[in-house]
């Protein structure tokens, strides 16, 4: 039986007032209106369910006029037209949810504005037929709303807002933005079919546009809505949800709003969770596991066998797992740039047919073909569309700095659009698009009625892929509005494409990854008073990054800080599965981990599919993870992580902040299934807070499931011994026979290390990383930088050569002052390992870790090199030569940066973005043969806008005897005096020779 239906009750005359009234029903929902003296309102919404009811004092709609005109239903006679649609309606803009319509048409004399609509059409409907995904994961009964505009012939208002719902109300209203949901009394949901919608409450204009703390953040989206949002005559316990559609090019024109929908939150959910499951369908909580070729430079060869081949890899590395890798798919250059997406005669010289081959091949092998698209043409060659009559968007100021791309709005390109991702969804039967660079902006007529035309052009063309069950994935320049599930299974985390948040001292790269993306998560998802209600789950991040360069990794990364970095991205939840590997450059450990991991959240898949952030923000050292519990309160997970070299409690509440269903009072307990197996000693109260303590820099995942908690009580013997020494900053160390192979001590020094001496003797790291503060790409910039971050270096010390023998360290002062801290992390074997292959608890490594201070954080004096004059004698017997410095923001493409020594040029900047890079040449030949007592360095650059600057040029100097001395002064030099990065000297300019190049920069010897 469908879940909704027709149902009008019978018109009844009240007794008291002289006015009809009328009940629209779907299920138990009952939109309550009264029409009088031809005015028709709605009175309410009431839940039979429960009993429920929201009173309002209703304009129906507001139409407001590009003159400032303002028309509701008081201008309006209305005719009720509740009755089922002809067949030709059903063609047009009803559907078999339709619930019938009213008809207002303008009162005679009421205003003499040639813009009038005669005609204003407010439609009802239990579903919408016009969506492809049907939101609805619970059984919620829903009545929807939109009004239709009649023109007068020929005079669209092209500038009209329409407020498809405008009322008071006495009730307590909150949340509301943009294409977000109303709650009423905690009891009641006002929700936006489109994301584009904007919704207000309080007055009519609160929230203020962008003022939510997960705006504007990261690589978000923008429209200048110019103010044209805002009530001019606010009054108490206004609401209203409006647009800014365009007119169709009908006759006579039309324009339509948005849907929103009523409905009434369900019995023991929260107004959060309850939007959260009517906003998915149940393909949003299906996973997707895919490669893309991004960033594997094997897979950018499309010819011949070469994908399908790369998939077989994949197949023989994954026999016997059960995974499955539902999609291999070419990222941004398998098009061919002068069409609309069709495949490039390179790689697919017969066109779609090379293509449809493709496909099949891989459906054989028991894959299928994805792909990437920008749906606005971003990436192709725009000056070729506008020859063969497309038309090219015209951005607004923010998006001027992004990508030209076609407008979505306009109808020939659509249509084309739209007819070849039908072709490649029938045809070539691809099971996953990934929509990037989504614009959404052109300033026709105004960039509001553009972005929401833009939108409207989205959705029709991407509708049969939709329709079809094609998995979408919308990136660039979304936003987290709920809504987007009715038109996408995934939106994009709004990140940087990926990199390593440099802002808090880690030593693996694999580490700096994570936090990299963990700190957007925070950012948007970290207070749940004011988090986007769009589950975590449907969010893109980029996946897993694994290939032969080493990408998003240190060379001195270690085993266990990959499988911390795949547990990781899967603990969060995200149910898109993005492999960016090479399959030919994982090693069987890698694999080994990322199988395991892989299997065990399919096998959490009810939990994973419902995790919130909890905790602090992860690059200011805080603890923190992602929670999850399923829907009939049976079972959690949790995985988290402590970025600090210190032990840390991560607080979680058992609780609506994290989505929790189960009644409170109850106990609780959890199983830490890595990276260990140990049932734990403490339990947890449901309706209360939740406590874990994390070792430092450990990575942790719990099974959580009702019950008393019955793991072991005890006391373990320490893995080292650590005394003070007999001299300040020295500390005596011993590790115990019974600790695993790792036994490193971490120094971490602010902002330079330390000396540091290993029974006297200077030591040498093993792992060594340094700062990148803020370094977040321009474009995913906004609102990211942190206040606290302060500079760092960090350097790991591999203590087990020392075996057991005691072994004495001792801290000294760096060339400058500093703050230094260090600790001694060690592992011993622990937990109880499983028999048999099992999904859980996940079975590896066995190992728990121990951090001990052995300097809390301490100020050192510099302890500068004795100054060194060095004779021409020295310098005859100097053994090797290099000169070093650092640069910052260098790009590609605008000429050579090159460093000069004596005359000679030793070689060019690296590139780089915003942070300190290091670069050095080594002295031979030349070079070598010039180097004097008095020296002189200089950086140059052909004449352009590029700005860049360098810093502390200084030369390294190994001398007969072995010592190593440097010469050169603590300076920095900027190209440009206006720029924002600028510290230092200006460059000079040399017109002649027409560049920029530093002041000479002394390095002398004597």
């Amino acid at each position: 039986m469908p879940r909704f239906f027709f149902a009008l009750l019978t018109l009844c005359l009240s007794a008291l007032v002289n006015a009809e009234t009328y009940e629209l029903r779907n299920g138990n929902l009952i939109r309550r209106f009264e029409l009088k003296d031809g005015r028709f309102r709605t009175l309410g919404w009431t839940d039979q369910a429960t009993g429920r009811t929201l009173d309002v004092d209703s304009d129906e709609f507001a139409i407001r006029l590009s003159d400032g005109t303002v028309l509701t239903a008081d201008d309006y006679e209305a005719k009720v037209n509740f009755r089922p649609p002809t067949k030709e309606q059903s063609d047009s803009h009803h559907d078999a949810g339709y619930l019938g319509q009213v008809d207002f048409t303008l009162r005679p004399k009421k205003t003499t504005n040639p813009l009038a609509p005669p005609l204003v059409i407010a439609m009802f409907c239990s579903d919408l037929g016009i969506l492809a995904k049907k939101p609805r994961s619970i059984p919620v009964d829903t009545i929807l709303k939109a009004v239709e505009i009649t023109w007068p012939e020929h005079k669209p208002d092209q500038k009209v807002t329409v407020e498809t719902e405008r009322f008071r109300t006495k009730a307590k209203v909150g949340r509301g933005g943009r294409g977000e949901p109303l709650v009423f009394e905690d009891t009641w949901i006002l929700m936006p079919v489109e994301p584009t919608t904007l919704t207000r409450h309080t007055d009519g204009n609160q929230p203020a546009a962008y003022s939510r703390r997960f705006e504007k953040v990261g690589n978000h989206s923008f429209v200048d809505f110019e103010q044209a949002e805002l009530e001019t005559k606010p009054q108490p316990g206004l609401v209203r949800a409006l647009c800014f559609p365009t007119a169709f090019t009908s006759f006579p024109p039309l324009t339509r709003s948005s849907f929103v929908g009523v409905f009434a939150v369900p019995r023991g959910l929260t107004p959060e969770q309850a939007v959260i499951e009517y906003s998915r369908t149940k393909g949003s909580t299906r996973s997707y596991t895919h490669y893309n070729n991004w960033f594997d430079p094997a897979g950018k060869n499309l010819k011949g066998d070469n994908l399908p081949a790369i998939h077989r890899q994949f197949l023989e590395a994954l026999k016997g797992s059960g995974i499955k890798v539902d999609g291999m798919v070419p990222d941004n250059g398998w098009q061919d740039r002068r069409s609309v997406w069709e495949p490039s005669p390179g790689a697919f010289p017969e066109g779609m047919k090379d293509l449809n081959k493709l496909s099949e091949t891989l459906r054989a092998q028991g894959s299928s073909l994805g792909l990437w698209m920008a749906a606005d043409g971003t990436t192709n060659d725009i000056g070729w569309g506008v020859k063969e009559g497309y038309v090219k968007a015209q951005p607004n100021a923010y998006f001027k700095q992004y990508f030209p791309h076609y407008s979505l709005a306009d109808s020939r390109y659509r249509l084309d659009l739209e007819h070849q991702i039908r072709a490649l969804t029938e045809q070539t039967k691809v099971s996953y698009i990934k929509f990037d660079f989504n614009h959404l902006s052109n300033v026709v007529p105004t960039d509001r009625h553009g972005h929401d035309a833009e939108f409207q052009g989205f959705c029709r063309a991407t509708y049969r892929a939709n329709a079809a069950g094609v998995f979408i994935n919308a990136t660039n320049w979304t936003w987290h509005s709920p809504a987007w599930l009715n038109y996408a299974d995934s939106v994009w985390l709004l990140a940087g494409d990926d990199g390593f948040n440099g802002n808090w001292p880690e030593l693996a790269g694999r580490a700096q990854a994570t936090t990299d993306r963990d700190v957007y998560f925070w950012r948007m998802w970290g207070d749940p008073s004011d988090r986007p209600w769009f589950p975590i789950a449907n969010i893109m991040t980029h996946g897993i990054i694994r290939n032969a360069g080493g990408q998003m990794s240190y060379k001195t990364d270690l085993p266990r800080d990959w499988s911390d970095y795949v547990l990781m991205h899967y603990g969060r939840g995200t149910l898109l599965r993005e492999w960016y590997l090479s399959p030919g450059s994982v090693l069987p450990h890698e694999w080994q981990a990322l199988i395991a991991i892989h299997r065990w959240t399919e096998s959490r898949h009810a939990d994973m599919i419902n995790t919130c952030f909890v905790g602090g923000r992860p690059d200011e050292g805080a603890a923190y993870g992602f929670v999850g519990w399923s829907h009939d309160g049976t079972t959690g997970t949790l995985v988290a992580r402590n970025p600090r070299a210190e032990a840390q409690t991560l607080r979680f509440g058992l609780d609506a902040t994290t989505l929790f269903r189960s009644a409170p009072g109850k106990s609780w307990r959890g199983r830490i299934v890595y990276p260990y197996r140990q049932e734990m000693a403490h339990g947890f109260e449901s309706g209360a807070t939740g406590e874990i303590t994390i070792p430092g820099y450990e990575t942790v995942a719990i099974e959580l499931e009702p019950g008393e908690a019955r793991g072991p009580m005890f006391k373990l013997a320490p893995t080292a011994r650590i005394e003070p020494g007999t001299q300040p900053l020295e500390t005596k160390i011993k590790v115990a026979e019974f600790a695993a192979e790792r036994r490193e001590l971490l120094v971490m020094g602010y902002p330079a290390l330390p000396q540091v001496f290993l029974d006297g003797k200077p030591a040498t790291p093993t792992r060594r990383t340094k700062s990148r503060l803020n370094a977040y790409p321009g474009y995913a910039r906004s609102g990211m930088p942190s206040e606290k971050a302060r500079a760092w270096e960090m350097a790991g010390f591999d203590l087990a050569s020392f075996g057991t023998a005691e072994v004495t360290v001792r801290f000294a002062g760096a060339e400058e002052a500093t703050k230094a801290e260090a600790w001694l992390l060690t592992e011993r074997g622990f937990g109880k390992q499983a028999d048999k292959d099992t999904l859980s608890p996940l079975t590896f490594p066995g190992v728990l870790r121990h951090t001990d201070a052995v300097l809390r954080e301490t100020e050192l004096p510099a302890a500068p090199a004795p100054k060194v004059k060095l004779t021409a004698e020295d310098l005859r017997g100097v053994r090797s030569a290099r000169l070093e410095g650092e640069s910052f923001g260098v790009n590609p493409g605008y000429g050579d940066k090159t460093v000069t020594l004596n005359g000679v040029a030793l070689g060019k900047l690296p590139t780089g973005g915003d942070d300190w890079k290091a670069f050095g040449f080594d002295l031979t030949g030349e070079s070598r043969s010039k180097l004097a007592l008095r020296n002189a360095a200089d950086v140059s650059v052909p004449l352009n806008e590029d700005k860049f600057k360098v810093r502390n040029l200084r030369l390294i100097l190994t001398l007969a005897d072995g010592r190593i001395v440097k010469f050169g002064p603590k300076a920095a030099f900027t190209s440009h005096a206006d720029w924002t990065h600028f510290e230092g000297k200006v460059f000079g300019v040399d017109a002649a020779a027409k560049v920029r190049r530093t002041p000479p920069i002394p390095l002398d010897l004597e």
